[in-house]
């Protein structure tokens, strides 16, 4: 269990405002390149973009606004009315689920506040929809009692920048409210198509009433629900459109290379389905690992056609780069760990850290054993290059980078701690020879890529250089440098800077009279970017290129049309 620093005797040394602790993110501040590079794949999906109804909902409700919304446009006005409409969307999506008896997952925003209010509510009963989504004469959220803080709702939450950047609409002046506009040739497209549906028209009359019975909100929670957009309607066809840049007129809003990167991945994600078969569980993960080794499940080699191969090839140089991020921070938590236990002078700390990565690794009844690495860096490297032979080259065979991940992962969770270093050494050098075809710079293929890499120390055409450059060191030399300085005072430097900068302390250690001091309340374990890949095959769930049944995922006869188009 971690535990804090003794501060009778160490707090005069640190500035009051020090005081103000909190969690932190990204300890190592290494995370920013894979998250510009999965940005740069999928522009206009988000870590919480999860739904492609939303897409259409939010225009739709901005576009009836101005058709039905209160004369004195305020700000106020405007706030009512979006998160009104927002909030009784929920309530009659949960609705809808709860007259099914299935909790769909879907997803929908302000579904915690709808869900208790569905369950505590009589079937008779005129449900208050203003109560928990009105602001202040103001236009402020009330403190308490509302269905959620962002004063635009989900919209201003989490869709208002994606539907920007798929040209559904731009800003407006702050004088009037709402502060957006929708674009005549995709905003106001999309938002019209939602008009002939009836559901949604109940939905308006609702919200403005601001009550309706449980049994009027499930009627149409069936229709409006995001998992229930028509396989053939207008807003679907749209959508599609969008997403894929197929309509120069709709898309004319778009930057040419975003929606390029965007098409190409989606496309890459329904061609790695069809060849895959199916896919089960975590799509995100069993993708870009996919695209690491350019293997399918069964082994095989995944054939990618030319058009999608640039993407493939980002892609898989995202997997790697995020995987060394991953190392790294797994060489950070080892290291609190240690720390945990009593303060250690950095070169005992490293000591520790070097022998262990050093070490050979016993078997177990999941893996094998690995042994030890070699007293020169170009041997190590070499001792960890990926098996080239016929009978061993499984790209998720026991030797794979994919088990070698796997294997990390479990020590993590499972606190062994010996076996972290000396895991993190062997996907070290197996990330400098296994390039996954690469030439040059591993960014060369993104415009700015290269220029967006050169601005930051640790990532991994930096990794490649820094392993190259001091091939004849002693491997034990050259780890614990590494350890020093990419991850030991690097995390105090980027602590540092967060102080000076926001005033906040996120130290999990410190330097005291010559020893590394724990100061952290609670370890932070190691993880993975989120690169939006769930939420795009999500989103290509909601369009009907993929069919899903019992959670299993396979390519819909739509989805194979959209990738013959393509050539692809």
């Amino acid at each position: 269990m971690a535990k804090k620093a003794d501060t009778q005797n160490y707090e005069i040394d640190w500035i009051q405002r020090d005081r103000k602790v909190i969690d932190g993110l990204d300890h190592l501040g290494i995370e920013l390149v894979s998250v510009n590079l999965y940005q740069a794949m999928l522009p206009g999906l988000t870590n919480v973009t999860e739904r492609a109804r939303y897409y259409a909902l939010y225009p739709w409700i901005i576009h009836r606004y101005a058709q039905d919304g209160a004369k004195t446009r305020t700000k106020a006005a405007w706030r009512n009315w979006i998160r009104s409409i927002d909030f009784t969307y929920a309530v009659a999506c949960m609705a809808y689920e709860h007259k099914i008896g299935k909790d769909l997952s879907s997803s929908v925003v302000g579904a915690d506040l709808a869900s208790k209010v569905v369950k505590a509510a009589k079937p008779l009963q005129k449900i208050d929809l203003h109560g928990p989504s009105q602001v202040s004469d103001t236009g402020a959220v009330p403190k308490s009692g509302v269905y959620f803080k962002n004063s635009e709702g989900g919209f201003g939450q989490y869709y208002r920048g994606s539907l920007r950047i798929l040209g559904a609409m731009h800003k407006h002046g702050e004088s009037t409210w709402p502060n957006v506009q929708l674009s005549n040739y995709a905003g106001r497209k999309i938002a019209e198509s939602l008009d002939h549906n009836k559901a949604f028209s109940k939905l308006e009359d609702f919200a403005l009433a601001g009550k309706a019975t449980l049994a009027e909100l499930g009627a149409i929670g069936e229709s409006i629900h995001p998992n229930n957009i028509e396989r053939d309607s207008e807003e679907v066809s749209i959508l599609r459109k969008l997403f894929l840049g197929q309509d120069p007129d709709l898309c004319q809003g778009q930057q040419p290379e975003e929606f390029k990167w965007r098409r190409d991945s989606l496309l890459l994600m329904l061609h790695y389905l069809r060849e895959a078969k199916t896919i089960e569980e975590r799509p995100d993960t069993e993708f870009r690992w996919a695209c690491a080794t350019r293997a399918l499940p069964n082994g095989k080699p995944w054939k990618i056609p030319k058009l999608l191969g640039n993407a493939a090839q980002v892609w898989g140089t995202y997997q790697r780069n995020d995987l060394l991020n991953y190392c790294l921070e797994c060489i950070f938590y080892a290291a609190l760990k240690e720390v945990d236990r009593e303060p250690l002078r950095p070169n005992d700390l490293l000591t520790t850290l070097t022998d262990r990565a050093m070490a050979a690794v016993p078997a177990n009844s999941d893996y094998q054993a690995l042994p030890a690495l070699p007293g020169k860096v170009l041997k190590w490297i070499a001792a960890t290059t990926s098996p080239d032979s016929t009978s061993s080259a499984d790209p998720w065979g026991p030797r794979s980078t994919w088990t070698l991940a796997q294997r990390l992962e479990s020590a993590v969770s499972d606190d062994v701690l010996a076996a972290i270093p000396a895991l993190v050494a062997r996907i070290l050098g197996r990330l400098v020879s296994d390039r996954g075809g690469a030439v040059g710079h591993p960014f060369a293929l993104l415009p700015n890529g290269v220029e967006m890499a050169a601005s930051h120390e640790v990532h991994l055409r930096q990794w490649w250089n820094r392993a190259q450059s001091r091939s004849s060191e002693s491997t034990t030399d050259f780890l614990g440098e590494l350890f020093l300085e990419w991850v030991i005072y690097r995390h105090l430097r980027v602590a540092t800077r967060k102080l000076a900068n926001q005033g906040v302390s996120t130290y999990k250690f410190r330097p005291e009279e010559g020893h590394l001091l724990l100061v952290a309340e609670r370890l932070p374990e190691p993880t993975y970017t989120s690169p939006r890949v769930r939420q795009g095959f999500r989103i290509a769930e909601d369009l009907h290129f993929i069919d899903r049944n019992d959670g299993v995922r396979q390519l819909s006869k739509l989805g194979r049309a959209v990738l013959e188009a393509h050539h692809a």
